[in-house]
C-alpha cells in the first residue's frame, strides 16, 4: 500500500492558490507529479543509522503531517532517496539511512517535499490531464481546466474524469455524462476563491498515488473540498473503483462548496448528489451518480 501525504500551502516549497487562471494546476503540478521546489541542506551528518539534516532555513515539517522529504545530491549514494521524517526542530530533522555512509555527507545536498506519484499526460495553458498511478487498480485520467472557462472564471477550476483520453479535451467514458452535469464542459467546479484577483487562498492536500483529496480556504467562511482518483472497493480487482467528487454548482459560494447539496430535500435527508463513479463500458455503467453523508467544513 502507498503512503498517504499531507501537502499544505505552507510548506516549503509551494505556495498559495489565487482567484486567477493557473494557480491551481501550477501547485497540483508539484504536489501529485513534480514534488515542491528544492530546498538548500547546510549539512548532513549520521549517528549509527540516523541521519541528521540541518537545512538553510526553517522547514516547516511536523511530523505526522507534511513529514516525507527527498534528499538529493549527496556524494554518498546512501543519504539520498525518499525518507519519512523522525524527529525535528526549526531548522534541523532527522531520518533513518541504510547502511554506514561517510559522515558528514559530501556534495550538493538538497532536500524536498515528494510528489504524491501520479502523472501528466497531457499540458496545455492552464489546463492538465493526470493521471493516477501505477499502485492504481482503476487508473483514470482527470481534466482540471484552470484556464476560466466556467461561469466563476478564474475563481473556479473546473474537472472531470475520463477511461482514457486521446489529447487535452477528448476522451472516452466521461464521469460525469453530459446528461449528468449541464454545467459547462460538462463538469464538476473546483472554488479557488471567492474573489478574481492575487488574494492568497490557503490549502492542504492529502494524497497518495491513487486518490487526491483537496481542501481550499477559498474567503467563504467553508473550506472547498474536492476528491477524485480510487476508492477502495470490497471487489478484489476492481478496476472501476475510481470516482470523482466536485462542486455541482458554479460561481456558487453559499453551500458546502465540495459536496453541495443539490437540493433542499437531499441537504434535509443528509445527502446529495456530487459524486459520480467511472465505469468500464460494460458490465458497469459508464458514469454512476451517488451521494455521501452531509459534511460541512468551515474555516
Amino acid at each position: 500500500m502507498s503512503n498517504w501525504k499531507m501537502y499544505k500551502s505552507t510548506g516549503n516549497g509551494f505556495g498559495a492558490v489565487t482567484g486567477q487562471a493557473g494557480s491551481l494546476v501550477t501547485q497540483l503540478d508539484a504536489v501529485l507529479v513534480n514534488g515542491g521546489a528544492t530546498q538548500g541542506i547546510t549539512s548532513i551528518t549520521r549517528s549509527g543509522s540516523t541521519a541528521t539534516v540541518t537545512c538553510a532555513a526553517a522547514h516547516n515539517i511536523t511530523v505526522g503531517q507534511n513529514d516525507w522529504v527527498t534528499l538529493s545530491g549527496a556524494s554518498q549514494s546512501d543519504y539520498n532517496g525518499t525518507f519519512q521524517v523522525l524527529a525535528t526542530s526549526t531548522t534541523v530533522f532527522t531520518y533513518t539511512v541504510a547502511n554506514s555512509p561517510a559522515t558528514p555527507a559530501t556534495g550538493t545536498c538538497l532536500w524536498n517535499h515528494p510528489g504524491a506519484g501520479w502523472t501528466t499526460v497531457f499540458t496545455a495553458t492552464n489546463k492538465r490531464v493526470y493521471l493516477n498511478g501505477s499502485g492504481a487498480l482503476s487508473r483514470r485520467y482527470f481534466r482540471i481546466n484552470d484556464a476560466a472557462a466556467g461561469v466563476g472564471g478564474a475563481k473556479e477550476a473546473l474537472i472531470r474524469g475520463f477511461t482514457t483520453m486521446s489529447d487535452i479535451d477528448t476522451g472516452t467514458n466521461p464521469f460525469p455524462t453530459n446528461a449528468q452535469c449541464a454545467n459547462t464542459q460538462n463538469s464538476h467546479a473546483i472554488n479557488k476563491s471567492q474573489t478574481a484577483d492575487a488574494t492568497a487562498r490557503a490549502w492542504f492536500i492529502f494524497a497518495d498515488d491513487r486518490t487526491c483529496y483537496i481542501f481550499i480556504v477559498n474567503g467563504s467562511g467553508n473550506y472547498a473540498p474536492v476528491l477524485f482518483g480510487e476508492y477502495y472497493s470490497f471487489t478484489p480487482g476492481d478496476t472501476t473503483a475510481c470516482m470523482l467528487c466536485g462542486q455541482i454548482t458554479e460561481n456558487s459560494y453559499s453551500t458546502v462548496s465540495g459536496f453541495a447539496m443539490s437540493n433542499a430535500a437531499n441537504a434535509a435527508a443528509g445527502s446529495c448528489t456530487s459524486g459520480y463513479t467511472c465505469g468500464d463500458g460494460a458490465l458497469f455503467k459508464n458514469s454512476t451518480q451517488f451521494g455521501i453523508p452531509y459534511c460541512q467544513f468551515q474555516q
